[in-house]
């Protein structure tokens, strides 16, 4: 695996993990102080592993932009991934017969104005 690969699996994984971590912190944090409320003092141990999570979170935020892509380097797909420029659309993809094409992006086109003035 090299370099551009394995940043962009680490960038990956940090935006999975930074929600996810806080998510955690807050069900961590919610037990503690319950700990506390009923009288037991292990519940500073909760709340201290969340605060301990909610900071890591924190750092892996700031230092969540890709170093490779800030280079000007991306990982580039493979050539076969994307049809010929010389085949038409029919060769290698179709429409079922079945369905009507509904494009995604209509273009907005206005009404007829109908100028009546009095």
């Amino acid at each position: 695996m090299n370099d551009i690969d394995r940043a962009e699996r680490t960038q990956a994984w940090k935006a999975f993990l930074i929600p996810s971590s806080l998510f955690v912190a807050c069900l961590f944090n919610s037990a503690g102080i319950y700990i506390l409320y009923t009288g037991s003092s292990v519940g500073l141990v909760f709340v201290g592993i969340g605060f301990a999570i909610i900071i890591t979170g924190m750092f892996l935020f700031i230092t969540f932009h890709n170093k490779q892509r800030e280079q000007g380097r991306f990982h580039r797909l493979a050539e076969d991934m994307t049809p010929p420029l010389h085949q038409s659309v029919g060769q290698w993809g179709s429409i079922d017969a079945d369905t009507t094409p509904v494009d995604p992006m209509p273009v907005y086109t206005p009404p007829a104005t109908t100028s009546s003035r009095r």
